[in-house]
Formats: structure tokens, sequence, C-alpha cells
């Protein structure tokens, strides 16, 4: 869907229902003996994988991860 048409659909739904949190699930990775298919898995940190700057026409990666707040998803 893309970053943008996201966050206008994300802004319209926060508008509308007024939720305490906001999720974005994306693309993740799991070591295959800790985790199975349909487990609820919780990053302790993230980054944009379209990150970084473009020179010349390529896109050199910057991944900075951010860091989940300690104790948010305590469980």
């Amino acid at each position: 869907m893309g970053m943008v048409p996201a966050a206008i659909l994300a802004t319209k739904a926060v508008h509308v229902c007024a939720p305490l949190y906001v999720a974005m699930t994306g693309v993740c990775a799991g070591v295959a003996k800790d985790v199975n298919i349909g487990d609820i898995v919780i990053a302790d940190s993230i980054f944009d994988y379209g990150s970084g700057k473009l020179i010349r026409g390529k896109l050199h990666p910057d991944y900075l991860p951010s860091r989940l707040r300690p104790g948010f998803a305590a469980c």
C-alpha cells in the first residue's frame, strides 16, 4: 500500500475510532525453533526498510533502529 496511503488511512481511523494504541505489522523474521506460523511476535526494535540516501539514483540503506520502550509489551 505504501507509507503515505497507510498514514492517511491510519489518521482517518484514529480520528473515527480514537484507539489507545495503533500498531502496523510489517516484515518479520524469526528463528524456526523459537516461533511458529501464527505466533504473535513483538519486536524490541524496528526500522524503516526504505530509509537511506539516494546517491546518483541508487538507494544506500541507512537502517537506524528505534527501540521499544522498556515494559511496554511486558508479557
